[in-house]
């Protein structure tokens, strides 16, 4: 097996603790496919009401404020370490009504991945973490579960490519949304080939924990304000802690809507306010 650096390029016979051509740590994957699985041979069918249906379901992404997704979609998050691809992953499967699975290859179920699912405030039950597992292990806890949506991360350590991500789209009826983690080199490409990019529905590029709308089929590129490009932080804002008001508290609903409920009257004589909304996304 052939291991490289997905920044410099530079390859190896064996894995290396950190790369000798640019000095980076965790940078190195293994190169090659993974072994074919039954999954791999199962038929793709669809009826023609099934694939007008779908083409014409399209709705805000979760955890991804002005961006839209289809059914059946592939999306796709690419960035270099560190950037916040993981947590936006995460946000995005936690903001899913459904079952979820997470496929955490790259960080193992553990306390470090705990304290991160804790951070981003993720208690579901329904919200399955997979570490290490082969493609017909995932398909068939996907299958079991009926999961809406299912995350990789990343393909490049999971050497799942973008067809074969494409084709548990065709062949698991319940499953919806594909989230494909992919790393980038140092100039900003999707490590290994363009074929993921081309086969995405929707790519964001992730860095220093803000994404950038770069690709979809279901709306231009550019917001509506001055052909800007559409961006948004990776993390929610945080709300002052100092409200005043006798009993307030904040309800997440799947990550796209802050409403601020209120309890009590903020002073005597004053009119309790209930459902006001707060801004879905930053000014």
């Amino acid at each position: 097996m052939v291991w490289r650096c997905f920044q410099c390029g530079d390859s190896y016979d064996d894995r290396p603790a950190f790369c000798a051509g640019c000095g980076q740590t965790g940078s190195v994957y293994q190169l090659g496919r993974r072994a074919r699985a039954e999954i791999d041979s199962a038929l793709e069918i669809a009826s023609a009401a099934d694939l007008v249906r779908q083409a014409n379901r399209v709705e805000q992404l979760a955890g991804c404020p002005g961006v839209m997704v289809g059914g059946q979609a592939l999306v796709v998050l690419a960035g270099p370490p560190g950037s916040g691809k993981s947590s936006l992953a995460t946000r995005i499967l936690d903001g899913t009504p459904g079952p979820v699975i997470y496929v955490s290859v790259e960080e193992a179920p553990g306390p470090s991945l705990g304290q991160r699912l804790a951070r981003l405030g993720v208690k579901r039950a329904d919200f399955g973490v997979i570490g290490w597992g082969d493609a017909d292990q995932v398909a068939a806890v996907l299958r079991n579960r009926r999961c809406v949506a299912v995350c990789i991360d990343s393909v490049q350590v999971a050497h799942w490519h973008a067809r074969e991500l494409r084709h548990l789209l065709a062949v698991l009826p319940a499953l919806r949304l594909v989230v494909a983690v992919s790393q980038v080199n140092k100039r900003g490409e999707i490590a290994g080939t363009n074929e993921l990019l081309h086969e995405a529905d929707v790519a964001l590029e992730v860095a220093d924990m803000s994404a950038t709308l770069v690709k979809s089929r279901f709306q231009p590129v550019q917001g509506d304000s001055n052909d800007k490009p559409i961006r948004f932080p990776v993390l929610l804002p945080v709300l002052p802690s100092a409200i005043v008001g006798d009993e307030v508290r904040l309800q997440r609903e799947g990550f796209r809507k802050l409403r601020l409920l209120r309890d009590a009257p903020i002073s005597e004589g004053a009119q309790p306010h209930r459902d006001a909304a707060l801004p879905e996304s930053p000014a």
